[in-house]
Order: C-alpha cells, then structure tokens, then sequence
C-alpha cells in the first residue's frame, strides 16, 4: 500500500470519527421546568399579600428562580428558588389582583404558571 493511499484513508477515517461525534454527541435538550403548585394568596391587610407555593418537582439544581407576575403593577419580581413564599407590600385595598408563578429552568426555560386571585379588604 502506498503512503498516498495510506494518507488518504487516514485522513478519511478522521473525517468520518469527527463527523460520527457531531450532532449523534450533543447533550438532549432540556425541557421547561414542572411548574409550581398550590398556589396560594393570603391578604395581610388591605396593601400586603404573602404567597405560599408547593416547589416545582423537577430537579433543584435545574431551577434557576421562580418568575412572580403582577399584571395589574406590570411587574415580575424573581423569587429564589429556596422559598416557597413571598410577601408583595404596596397594593392597594379593594383592589382585586391576579398573580402568576413559574419555574425558570437553568436552560432559561419556563414552565406554564400557576396562578392565584385575591381580593384586598
């Protein structure tokens, strides 16, 4: 067999090793997170709320936060992921206000939201 021969079958097989452990290599995607559950409103006093949740059950280390929206201020707060509550001050009584809680996954991913209504005195 010739040097030739030998190089291009050499460099042949290397093309093909390199190929074979492209895309076949990658890592699967994660999903979204599982969602926070039981979601919870209790109103303080007529401008403070606490939230209460049961943590999402996928994998501690695969969540990065929680997500808190508040359409009605326009907010979202992030919530550590070690808590399961959270107390929101400065609404307004008499005031009826919607809140949604999701998962952020460490792949930026969110789950759907849990959701909770409450009216202030």
């Amino acid at each position: 067999m010739s040097i030739f021969l030998l190089k291009r079958l050499t460099a042949l097989l290397c093309t093909l090793l390199l190929w074979s452990c492209g895309d076949d290599a990658a890592a699967p995607e994660m999903p979204a997170p599982e969602p926070p559950t039981n979601l919870q409103a209790t109103a303080i006093n007529s401008n403070t709320v606490v939230l209460e949740w049961t943590p999402s059950v996928t994998s501690f280390d695969n969540i990065l936060n929680y997500l808190l929206l508040i359409p009605a201020l326009e907010d979202t707060i992030k919530v550590s992921k070690q808590t399961s509550s959270f107390e929101v001050r400065g609404l307004s009584g008499g005031t009826t206000y919607m809140f949604f809680l999701k998962a952020q996954g460490t792949n930026s991913k969110l789950s759907i939201a849990d959701t909770v209504e409450v009216l202030l005195p």
